[in-house]
């Protein structure tokens, strides 16, 4: 049964979804044959509930509607290490949606949160009849993946994944 609310919640969600880098650069067309093609889920979270584990399925990926979730990896030695805290707006679990292997960190709702979620076979068949839709989805991966570069090589005063400097001498 569908709640009048929900309805509120899945248009905000479609309105969110066709903003976020993933699918932005999709043309009017292409982004109403995604709304037509995948199925919005609301699902509701208490803060401190968890909303997927390391290790688990890919198969959703996750825009936080209202609320803020806690994104994080395990620390042998300690705690949990935050890695982010996600807000409305933002997006998450596309890794592993689109790899189709395990999640790579925790989700945990940091407060009381509403997700739109959408499954990993609709997006894959959306795809598949929209396949110009992956070069947006590589441009915005390939951002994240310099930035976490940027933030690791921030984080350590060494060059970070860098070959050790070898003597100039050596080498004439």
């Amino acid at each position: 049964m569908e709640f009048e609310s929900d309805r509120g919640l899945v248009s905000e969600a479609r309105r969110l979804l066709g903003e976020c880098g993933l699918f932005s650069g999709l043309g009017p067309d292409e982004r109403n044959a995604l709304f037509a093609r995948v199925r919005i889920r609301i699902r509701n979270f208490s803060a401190g509930d968890t909303i997927f584990l390391k290790g688990s399925p890919g198969d959703q990926m996750m825009a936080v509607l209202d609320g803020n979730v806690r994104i994080s990896v395990s620390s042998g030695d300690g705690p949990a290490r935050v890695l982010a805290i996600l807000r409305p707006g933002e997006l998450f679990g596309e890794i592993a949606l689109l790899d189709g292997k395990e999640r790579t960190a925790d989700a945990t709702a940091a407060t009381e949160c509403s997700l739109a979620t959408l499954d990993r076979g609709e997006i894959l068949s959306f795809l598949d009849r929209y396949p110009s839709a992956w070069r947006y989805i590589a441009a915005v991966l390939c951002g994240r993946l310099r930035e976490s570069e940027k933030h690791l090589a921030e984080l350590s005063p060494h060059q970070v994944g860098r070959a050790p400097r070898q003597d100039k001498a050596a080498h004439e």
